[in-house]
């Protein structure tokens, strides 16, 4: 069963597909609405005859080639360009064909003239290997049949034919192979780029987000406060700046390991994740430090409630096991309020909230290390 990322990049190479098909769809109607009338014109200086039907008949190909250009504009055309060129391609092939079956003594320089068409149409248009086996094959029957058919090869030119079917088969084999690995060079330089892609984002997330616990990191709070300040004074709210530091948590990485430790951040990280809403932002400074950015704040009075959910998320805890006994963690949180009118910068913000997180540390070792919140005016 494919992925849905694998699906993505599949339906995305046959866009990319479809775009550059687009792209050389154009010259090859360029092509055919010159190419065609200018045979006349090779016509009498080669074999120094005219044939008014090939004339007529180069004029109406050469005018569908016309119609498919208008087309080739509108949005059916953009969305389906395989079908117009498959429709050029075979247009080309049933004039040519039609052509060398009428002319009889003549028949080999149209033969070559088929020939001719199938190589610049080929070398233009970048069909894919099944539709380039279906076209070149259809397009060999089409010959062979309407020679077969309309003027069957006598005693003495039957190995005429045998030898341009034989060298326009090997041409149709050679479109395929040529198709294919077309195809397949851009298949690998696609999934080349799509690699290199996801190599790029993952060095971004790895910039601004921190491995451990998933959350933002230091970089991407010194980016994102000056916005959420922006959006403050525009919208004459508040905002609240927090600072937490996990109580205990150097005596429990020093005495159980740092993979304890690792299970203790990510729990906290939960923990001040639950406890926030939508807009908020909880960032993992380093160490045992959070920050949380607590945004769209109307009223002092919205500030108590807020910071309630937080101690609460503390508080209400399903506790993790640690050296096989359940424990609850615990943290000092400083807040600070930021008003519109405030001009305060990110580093003079976050050392505010750190005084008042320090204040609540010394409150939480007088009262047993639980969950203390410390407010700075």
């Amino acid at each position: 069963m494919m992925r849905r990322s694998d699906i993505t990049q599949l339906l995305r190479f046959k866009e990319e597909t479809r775009e550059l098909f687009h792209q050389r769809l154009f010259p090859v109607i360029l092509v055919g609405m010159v190419l065609f009338p200018l045979f006349s014109f090779l016509d009498y200086f080669i074999t120094r005859e005219f044939f008014l039907a090939f004339l007529v008949l180069r004029i109406t190909c050469a005018a569908g080639f016309i119609v498919l250009l208008l087309i080739f504009y509108s949005r059916f055309g953009k969305r389906h360009p395989f079908t117009l060129g498959l429709i050029a391609y075979v247009m080309a092939g049933i004039t040519m064909s039609t052509m060398v079956v009428a002319a009889g003594i003549h028949g080999s320089f149209y033969e070559m003239g088929l020939i001719l068409i199938l190589i610049v149409f080929s070398s233009l248009m970048p069909l894919d290997t099944k539709q380039s086996t279906v076209t070149g094959f259809l397009l060999f029957f089409i010959y062979v049949g309407s020679v077969l058919i309309l003027n069957r090869p006598t005693a003495g030119n039957v190995h005429i034919f045998f030898i341009n079917a034989f060298f326009l088969l090997v041409f149709v084999l050679i479109c395929i192979l040529k198709c294919y690995a077309e195809h397949e060079t851009r298949s690998k330089e696609f999934t080349l780029r799509m690699e290199l892609d996801a190599q790029k984002e993952k060095l971004q997330h790895m910039a601004y987000y921190d491995m451990l616990t998933g959350l933002p990191n230091r970089t991407m709070f010194y980016s994102l406060y000056p916005l959420a300040i922006a959006k403050a004074r525009q919208g004459k709210t508040l905002v609240v700046l927090m600072m937490i530091d996990l109580n205990h948590f150097k005596e429990i990485n020093d005495t159980y390991g740092h993979d304890t430790g690792d299970r203790v951040l990510k729990h906290a990280g939960e923990l001040l994740s639950a406890g926030i809403r939508a807009e908020d932002l909880v960032v993992r400074l380093g160490g045992d430090e959070f920050v949380i950015i607590i945004q769209d704040i109307q009223k002092e009075e919205e500030v108590a409630g807020i910071s309630k959910r937080i101690v609460d998320a503390f508080v209400n805890q399903d506790p993790i096991e640690i050296s096989g006994r359940d424990y609850k963690i615990s943290a000092s949180i400083g807040l600070t309020v930021i008003r519109p009118d405030d001009d305060l910068s990110a580093d003079e913000a976050k050392a505010k909230a750190d005084q008042a997180m320090y204040m609540a540390k010394e409150q939480s070792k007088a009262m047993g290390y639980d969950t203390r919140l410390q407010r700075m005016n």
